[in-house]
């Protein structure tokens, strides 16, 4: 818990400062719109404790059902800071005229675990089979196919497929019902689906050690 308040702490700073470089002669600071994955504690403790109010922010935090709904939104001026994976950010640079900019990292070195159904038992098993991700061309759907290509699987020779079905917890779900067989997993998903019989069969860390993960992103104009 205090690692996450310390993130947020840096998350409240941020968005101080962005808001100042935009309403510098307000003496008001408007309400700021945060789209995330998943409102966790941390945040939760930040709007309950008052430590929003205290730097002067009214923060309206909403939460996306997938990355590209995500980026879109803040691309067309919905919401005015997102957090999201950095790939999303480079994903969307100039896509749909969006001009997306990264203004802090909150997380780093960050290992994303892929979790399949019982019934796979190597990486080979996985061919020819039908995985889960948030968008097939963003976000922790890159780091799986880089994971997967690792190890003997490469998407562009149709070795498998990738099913686009937005956040976390749809993810397992499709897990779960036998829609889909493999996904990358996040806390705390991937307890609960060790406790629903996936099974953790590798991670990110095997080819992106360093992969810096969830960063705060902006609309260019708007910073």
């Amino acid at each position: 818990m205090a690692q996450k308040l310390g993130i947020m702490a840096g998350m409240v700073a941020v968005l101080l400062l962005a808001v100042q470089s935009v309403h510098a002669q307000q003496k008001e600071l408007r309400k700021i719109h945060l789209n995330v994955f998943r409102i966790d504690s941390a945040t939760v403790a930040a709007r309950v404790n008052g430590y929003f109010a205290a730097e002067g922010l009214e923060v309206d935090i909403t939460t996306t059902p997938n990355s590209t709904d995500q980026m879109r939104g803040v691309s067309q001026g919905k919401f005015d800071i997102v957090s999201t994976a950095f790939d999303n950010v480079l994903a969307w640079s100039g896509k749909e005229g969006a001009e997306i900019i990264a203004i802090a990292q909150i997380s780093d070195k960050t290992v994303l675990p892929v979790f399949v159904r019982p019934e796979i038992k190597s990486w080979g098993d996985l061919k020819g089979k039908k995985l889960a991700a948030d968008a097939v061309d963003t976000a922790f759907a890159l780091v799986l196919r880089r994971v997967l290509l690792a190890n003997g699987l490469d998407m562009t020779k149709g070795d498998y497929d990738l099913v686009a079905l937005g956040a976390t917890g749809a993810r397992l779900e499709s897990m779960i019902k036998g829609e889909t067989y493999a996904a990358i997993l996040t806390p705390p998903f991937d307890v609960k689906a060790t406790d629903a019989g996936m099974r953790r069969i590798g991670d990110s860390k095997e080819v992106l050690p360093d992969y810096p993960n969830t960063v705060l992103a902006v609309n260019r104009e708007w910073a």
